[in-house]
């Protein structure tokens, strides 16, 4: 993220520097990541207006143990954490908070203002506390970047006071196995810190086995990738459709399980060229995260209430398809019009420019 040029990311590996072949299966992890994000905030959007029924399947979209696709960013941003190491603590935080914070507080900001502006329109008390708390308590989906930021300031201050990779993991996990547990959905909600010490651990683990995971090639035999993907999404999926959440230990295997399930997944779908898209969905997943519950948040109720649809499935394909299609039409916009502070704060010295075409090799992960 050095260049303000360059897609909001986590920056890029040292060493070795992933070939655009290798950045290709990051790119298409992170599109079907957002994908899948996407798809889980429409379908429980249909849930809490009675349009679906709850069924232990939709754990899988859950911000619990056996919830892959959020722990998968997690994952992918720490493998470029390394880079970090070497920079001053000004720099790193001059950049997180150009690339985390910035857009953290126009969007959530934004989407706050309009949640105001409709409870007002209704008649309701305005909920003012959504503005009010932004600093301590982020809201909806932002709690991503939010713990993201504090992830890997935390990953930084260890490993700038001298813990290695592999301490940083023993100290992530210590934080994983005392967080308090029981309900997942009421703590998360209640206490943002639990989240950064949710999902400190698969971003220790990436920037970890950074170095191999970069090496992750396409090139060779696709069975072993799908029987990866099979296997590991049949753990993710036994262990949602359970009543009782397992031990600890098990729990992050899972969810390890599902990384892994997904990361084989897209290196697999990366061999179809029909679904390319994929890719340019994972350029611009940080965008798409963003702004995408605008459109979920307005298809759904176009829906119902103009054309009087309430066909679950018309509702997921037609909100998911609207939703990205929606933010990335948004993002392409920004680009061709110079909107130069759309997503990002540009470092002050340098000229900023409108995000150029995402066919130019990015840096590699969503942060």
């Amino acid at each position: 993220m050095t260049d303000p040029n360059r897609p909001v990311s986590a920056g890029a590996v040292d060493s070795p520097s992933p070939s655009s072949q290798r950045i290709a299966w990051i790119e298409s992890a992170r599109g079907l990541g957002i994908a899948l994000v996407v798809a889980g905030h429409v379908l429980h959007g249909l849930v809490f207006n009675g349009l679906l029924a709850d069924a232990p399947i939709l754990r899988f979209w859950d911000g619990q143990y056996y919830n892959p696709q959020m722990a998968l960013f997690f994952a992918l941003s720490g493998m470029f954490a390394e880079r970090w190491t070497s920079r001053s603590g000004r720099s790193f935080l001059a950049d997180k908070g150009a690339t985390l914070l910035y857009p953290y507080f126009v969007w959530a900001g934004l989407q706050g203002l309009v949640r105001i502006a409709v409870a007002v329109h209704a008649g309701r008390p305005a909920p003012v506390e959504y503005l009010v708390w932004l600093p301590v308590y982020p809201v909806m989906q932002f709690w991503f970047i939010y713990a993201l930021f504090f992830v890997s300031l935390l990953h930084y201050a260890l490993r700038r006071v001298g813990v290695g990779p592999a301490g940083c993991v023993v100290v992530a996990l210590l934080l994983y196995g005392i967080r308090p547990w029981g309900d997942e959905n009421m703590q998360v909600s209640t206490m943002p810190l639990l989240r950064i010490f949710y999902f400190a651990p698969f971003y220790a683990i990436g920037a970890a086995l950074g170095p191999r995971l970069a090496s992750i090639r396409e090139d060779g035999p696709a069975w072993p990738a799908v029987a990866v993907a099979v296997a590991g999404l049949a753990v993710v999926t036994a262990s949602a459709r359970a009543d009782v959440a397992p031990p600890i230990p098990l729990q992050m295997a899972v969810t390890l399980c599902g990384i892994a399930a997904l990361i084989a997944t897209a290196t697999v779908l990366r061999r179809a060229p029909a679904l390319g898209f994929i890719r340019t969905l994972g350029r611009c997943s940080l965008e798409i995260y963003a702004i995408h519950m605008f459109a979920v948040e307005g298809v759904r109720p176009a829906l119902t209430s103009v054309l009087h649809v309430r066909d679950p499935a018309v509702h997921l394909v037609v909100g998911v398809a609207v939703s990205l299609g929606g933010s990335m039409a948004f993002v392409r916009f920004c680009e061709r019009y110079g909107v130069r502070y759309a997503f990002r704060l540009p470092k002050a010295g340098k000229a900023a420019a409108p995000r150029p075409s995402p066919r130019r090799e990015p840096s590699a992960v969503m942060a």
